[in-house]
């Protein structure tokens, strides 16, 4: 059986094939490379991101909503930390994931929905805008926007923090 990693969020599929688009990002089966025995990508070897000095970007200027999957847009990378902006239309999930080597922080910037948080025994927080949430390592979680109106989530990353979907 084959791996194949996303390039746009780091979802590792196995099968003979990549899956048709994914299932965390949406993103279509060409964003997927296959991963050799050695964990490196047989497409793109893997590299670690330059620091980005004074990068800055507005991401409530040119918001990219999407009507397929939930849209996310990477926004910095550094060393050490990546930031992501997720762009909700009424109804969109975050599916539930995790990242084994790292924490990662939410904010809600616009909107309003439910986030989950799964360490054994499920947890909702109304997720408002203003909310800032931090996501232990290795914990199951999602975002969804149940409201009739758009959300934006922003979100910052331990570099190399890893992606596992729950299927």
């Amino acid at each position: 059986m084959k791996r194949w990693k996303c390039s746009v969020c780091g979802y590792v599929h196995t099968g003979d094939k990549p899956p048709e688009k994914c299932p965390v990002c949406g993103a279509p089966a060409s964003k997927f490379v296959e991963i050799t025995d050695n964990a490196q990508p047989v497409a793109q070897p893997q590299t670690q991101a330059a620091p980005v000095a004074a990068a800055s970007t507005n991401i409530l200027a040119s918001p990219a909503f999407t009507s397929g999957a939930v849209n996310k847009v990477a926004n910095v990378a550094g060393n050490d930390i990546t930031a992501d902006t997720y762009y909700f239309e009424p109804g969109q999930v975050l599916a539930y994931h995790r990242h084994p080597k790292g924490e990662q922080i939410f904010f809600i910037l616009q909107g309003h929905g439910q986030f989950y948080l799964d360490d054994g025994s499920e947890k909702v927080i109304e997720a408002t805008e203003g909310t800032v949430i931090l996501v232990p390592t290795g914990v199951w979680h999602k975002l969804v926007n149940s409201q009739d109106s758009r959300m934006i989530a922003a979100q910052a990353t331990k570099a190399g923090a890893g992606m596992e979907a729950r299927l």
